[in-house]
């Protein structure tokens, strides 16, 4: 059986976008003749680049001369092997011309070939490619290259960064069960939406139809019986599967062999057929039972591994989704411990570690260490503790001395020369206009009632933010503002803490031995796990915004966040 395939392209945005520090481009091969079709296929690229601080090239040409050079190499058969060899070389000659040529920026490139009726796609630094497939969206980004069998009603999607996070997520969160010509009807009209104001939004999407046609091999001819050619009886045989059945056992026949027959051997020779009787009951019993036992093992099992499957695939797609999934398995989990204790101790560690790697796609968790270090002088100020005494500097001197209007203070941080004072118990926030002495007044800075009870720390830059055991609430000339925080993150633990600064881009909040990042609009971006520390105690942002410094174990660590 041959297969033909007919491919619809869709370009959603433009082919090129600009910003004003980088370039995007996303170039498709559309007709190509049919010698290359036959060798090498359809041909994508996906171009996404950013100049490096302080650098300055001419983002537009770079990447056109860097899709031209792959394009070539693939198509000219400079490469001797198969179309995902000659893709895999063509994706490192484009390496080579980068780093020969183009250092003053970074590019992110990802190639895939419609070759057949197969996806091949490069894709080292796992941007964004997947196929849309009966409702499902299927990501193939984990791989850095690859190839997956196209079928039928496939919808192939390469995308730019801002698409995927802006427009396709909460498109297939939305309308996952649309037919193939609406859902993509619904990303053209929600990237027109969001182009107005979110830059380098585009994608490509290829729709794949395939009709099997017989070959002229299977092309054969079938003689139907007339109505008058009588039918020849032909002998049936039928089969079952074998079953395991109890024994049968007919009545047994006693007789007496004389009158004077032992009573005794009469009952001895009954329990001993009773006995038997009993013995070949549980014996088949315990047959089935261990039969029927391995075989929910095997269905409990295959459902685990779907189950985290699906998780992984929708890990960036749809987190709170895959958190449900990963809490599925755990219930699965405990109905395999049920069935068999061996198989769930060794099930038990293959979970544990496919969850992680799924929790670290969630939450787009990295790692990194810290490095032993003294707080710069300009940070310094920022750091103060609370004692009866009073608020304390890092060298333990007072800086405010008690007042009788104090009820529970916790946390202080410092604006320029002000220094504001959180106070769960009077529900509010004491503000002190500096420059300051020990006796200096305080005066309240909230314009409305706040719940501040569980209030956990506060961070300043104009605005304040006040972190809770599960949001953060924003604070503008004393009044609270829209604000909160979005996106999938881990949840903040009792030990977290909150910084950021004036001039700065990020808030950052710990969690453990673990800091959160968060853009100044309240979006999650990203979680680093400092691997040297076991649990941050305190956390200040740093003025180049590049660095973070954490406390633990009563030393200071920098750690780098820029990456």
């Amino acid at each position: 059986m041959d297969n033909s395939l007919t491919l619809t392209h869709t370009n959603i945005g433009k082919p090129s976008l600009e910003g004003e520090s980088s370039f995007s481009l996303l170039w498709f091969n559309h007709e190509i003749i049919n010698s290359l079709r036959q060798h090498r296929g359809h041909l994508g690229i996906l171009i996404e680049a950013s100049l490096k601080p302080g650098q300055d090239i001419n983002l537009k040409q770079a990447t056109q001369e860097i899709s031209t050079t792959i394009s070539e190499y693939y198509y000219e058969d400079k490469h001797q092997g198969g179309p995902l060899d000659a893709l895999q070389a063509a994706y490192d000659v484009s390496q080579q011309l980068i780093h020969e040529q183009y250092m003053a920026a970074s590019f992110f490139v990802s190639c895939f070939a419609i070759w057949g009726n197969a996806l091949l796609y490069v894709n080292p630094l796992h941007r964004h490619i997947g196929i849309r497939r009966s409702n499902e969206f299927f990501e193939l980004d984990q791989d850095p290259q690859g190839t997956e069998q196209i079928k039928n009603d496939d919808q192939i999607l390469i995308a730019s960064e801002m698409f995927w996070q802006k427009v396709l997520t909460p498109t297939l969160r939305d309308h996952q069960d649309q037919s193939l010509s609406l859902f993509i009807d619904e990303l053209t009209n929600l990237n027109e939406k969001e182009s107005n104001h979110i830059p380098l939004l585009h994608a490509h999407i290829t729709t794949v139809e395939i009709d099997s046609v017989p070959s002229e091999e299977e092309i054969i001819e079938i003689d139907l019986p007339h109505k008058d050619t009588p039918h020849k009886n032909k002998k049936s045989f039928k089969f079952s599967l074998p079953k395991i059945s109890l024994p049968f056992f007919s009545k047994p026949k006693i007789s007496l062999r004389s009158e004077h027959t032992s009573d005794k051997r009469k009952w001895f020779t009954l329990g001993g057929l009773a006995l038997l009787f009993t013995i070949s009951i549980s014996a088949t019993y315990f047959i089935n039972n261990t039969k029927k036992q391995n075989e929910d093992l095997t269905l409990k099992l295959e459902e685990i591994d779907a189950t985290l499957s699906k998780a992984s695939s929708l890990a960036h797609l749809n987190p709170q989704e895959s958190l449900n999934l990963i809490s599925k398995t755990s219930d699965l989990l405990g109905e395999v411990q049920g069935i068999r204790t061996d198989k769930y101790d060794e099930k038990q560690t293959e979970v544990e570690k496919k969850s992680i790697e799924i929790y670290n796609q969630i939450y787009n968790i990295t790692q990194s260490t810290g490095t032993q270090t003294t707080l710069p002088l300009e940070i310094e100020p920022h750091i103060m503790h609370i004692t009866e005494t009073g608020v304390l500097d890092l060298q333990n001197e007072v800086i405010l001395s008690p007042n009788n209007q104090w009820e529970n203070i916790t946390v202080a941080d410092r604006y320029f020369d002000n220094i504001y004072i959180l106070d769960t118990k009077a529900q509010t926030i004491w503000r002190y206009i500096g420059p300051t002495t020990p006796q200096t007044t305080p005066s309240n800075y909230l314009r409305e009632s706040t719940q501040l009870t569980n209030a956990k720390d506060l961070a300043i830059d104009g605005s304040i933010y006040i972190l809770f055991p599960d949001a953060v609430q924003k604070f503008t000339t004393g009044s609270i503002d829209d604000f909160s925080v979005k996106g999938t993150h881990p949840p903040f633990m009792e030990s977290s803490r909150i910084s950021t600064l004036p001039d700065i881009d990020h808030l950052y909040i710990s969690a453990n031995n673990t800091i959160m990042v968060f853009e100044k609009s309240g979006l999650y971006l990203k979680t680093i796990k400092i691997t040297n520390v076991s649990e941050i105690q305190d956390i200040a942002a740093s003025i180049n915004d590049t660095v973070v410094y954490i406390l633990s174990d009563g030393l200071w660590f920098e750690v780098s966040v820029s990456q």
